[in-house]
């Protein structure tokens, strides 16, 4: 990899709607904008809240299906344009973004962060703790 080279990072999350993960996913993407190559993944962009820095590109990965079937090739989506972008580093917020999120940066062998913005044993499905239980570990990180 060429040093020189600015280095690209996505983030996802859901959407930007009014709300304190995706506040801080617009102020994240907005200050690491003057640094990085700053690609922002969402799963659609209706009702977008908050302010994005010009120089944040914005990729929607929508699906019309629902579930698992959704969240599935959300995963491959997710994959596809980490490999297309050539991302180096992914950030991802709120738990089940997060998961996905940690699928497709394993397949495509990049970093990813992980973000928490909730009651961690508050939320979800028995399914999701069972998802994050098995996938947080393999995460960079977890904030």
């Amino acid at each position: 990899m060429n040093p020189t080279k600015q280095k690209i990072l996505a983030i996802v999350i859901s959407s930007l709607r009014m709300g304190g993960a995706e506040r801080v996913a617009s102020f994240v993407a907005n200050e690491l904008a003057s640094q990085y190559r700053i690609v922002l993944f969402v799963w659609n962009e209706k009702e977008r809240f908050y302010p994005l820095n010009s120089n944040v590109e914005i990729r929607i990965l929508a699906t019309k299906n629902r579930g698992v079937l959704g969240n599935t090739l959300r995963i491959f989506k997710l994959w596809r344009a980490f490999k297309s972008e050539k991302v180096d580093l992914s950030i991802s917020f709120i738990h089940q973004t997060n998961i996905l999120s940690i699928f497709a940066s394993k397949m495509a062998r990049i970093p990813c962060i992980a973000t928490e913005h909730s009651i961690f044993s508050a939320l979800d499905s028995k399914f999701w703790r069972i998802l994050r239980y098995l996938t947080y570990p393999l995460a960079s990180c977890i904030t």
